[in-house]
């Protein structure tokens, strides 16, 4: 069984970031997907330098929580 880990993310660069860095050790065995909701604040460029294995989806437009984890 193969398990993919959703993180939606919009704006908090910072305490992603964080979150990553801590739990990524524990995480990196899994699909990681991260939807970035249009943030705009330099997300995914800071998480395909650190973590390149990690799966980006970008929002050009907010939609809100329901549609970023569905």
């Amino acid at each position: 069984m193969k398990l993919s880990i959703v993180i939606p993310v919009y704006k908090n660069k910072e305490l992603l970031m964080a979150n990553l860095k801590h739990n990524y050790q524990f995480l990196k065995r899994y699909e990681i997907i991260l939807v970035d909701d249009a943030s705009r604040v330099g997300i995914k460029e800071e998480v395909r330098k650190i973590f390149p294995s990690i799966i980006i989806v970008e929002h050009t437009v907010n939609t809100g929580f329901s549609q970023t984890v569905n």
